[in-house]
């Protein structure tokens, strides 16, 4: 879904700085510099390299929104579990996602993030626009953000767990 990512760049009304965290070796790097040039506008586009979690943590503490153009796949419909959703929730960043049964099932739409169509660099951008235009709406997906991302705790997540394991046993 890079590529979705790249093309709505151009609908961007904002020039914010967009963050590619990837690439294990100098010519990986290289190359995918050479793939973000191809498109318009792409002049604020920054690409790190990958990073560990503790150098991960600047970037990510000045991040205003998460974006996940996953592709409509087999597996990233009904398999994935996006760590990536997981990183923004920890940092209160709102997310915009491709709409999928997996995303679906993690952002309120609306609340936590913005959903729009897989493969569709328009709505993408619009997306984006939506929330960075609107400061009172991203302040409050944040906080929204901060609130729901504690169901995903891992207490809270094995607290469940038990919960369903109880349940296959009664039955």
């Amino acid at each position: 879904g890079i590529d979705i990512l790249l093309q709505s760049l151009s609908e961007i009304d904002s020039k914010i700085p967009v963050l590619f965290i990837g690439g294990k070796n100098e010519s990986e790097i290289e190359q995918f510099k050479q793939y973000v040039r191809r498109y318009k506008n792409v002049d604020h586009v920054i690409v790190t390299g990958w990073l560990s979690k503790k150098e991960m943590r600047p970037y990510l503490e000045q991040t205003l929104i998460g974006v996940l153009p996953l592709q409509s796949t087999f597996f990233n419909r009904f398999i994935t579990s996006p760590l990536k959703l997981f990183d923004y929730y920890s940092y209160s960043i709102p997310v915009v996602a491709s709409d999928l049964p997996t995303t679906r099932s993690l952002i309120k739409a609306g609340e936590t993030g913005l959903l729009f169509e897989p493969g569709n660099a328009e709505e993408l951008a619009e997306a984006v626009n939506t929330i960075i235009h609107d400061e009172n709406r991203l302040k409050n997906m944040q906080h929204a953000v901060a609130e729901h991302a504690r169901q995903f705790l891992w207490e809270k997540r094995a607290k469940r767990i038990k919960e369903i394991s109880r349940e296959v046993q009664i039955l």
